[in-house]
């Protein structure tokens, strides 16, 4: 746990507060991209921009880059669950076994 004192009521709060700055920055990029493109906006804000334009080249591998990057964070947790499952479904058999 990264909290310095991991309780439940603080990691609520923490919880709240990092989803509300993410509803916040999403929305504030929503809103500015429909005011500049109107009707004709992209679901990527970047494809609207000229594929000329270094600077939305440069976006765009930052996006790519950032995806690259939170892949292992991803995979962790997912990793984690799948062996603990496994480990419960074969040793809960196995011991369920023994006792009968």
């Amino acid at each position: 746990s990264s909290l310095k004192y991991p309780l439940l009521t603080r990691m609520k709060k923490v919880t709240l507060r990092s989803v509300v700055l993410e509803v916040v920055l999403y929305s504030a990029v929503a809103v500015s991209g429909y005011i500049l493109f109107k009707s004709g906006t992209k679901g990527n804000i970047l494809e609207n921009f000229p594929v000329s334009d270094g600077l939305v080249t440069t976006c765009k591998g930052a996006v790519g880059l950032t995806l690259i990057l939170n892949l292992p964070l991803c995979m962790h947790p997912m990793r984690e669950n799948f062996f603990a499952m496994i480990s419960r479904l074969f040793y809960s058999n196995a011991a369920s076994k023994r006792r009968s």
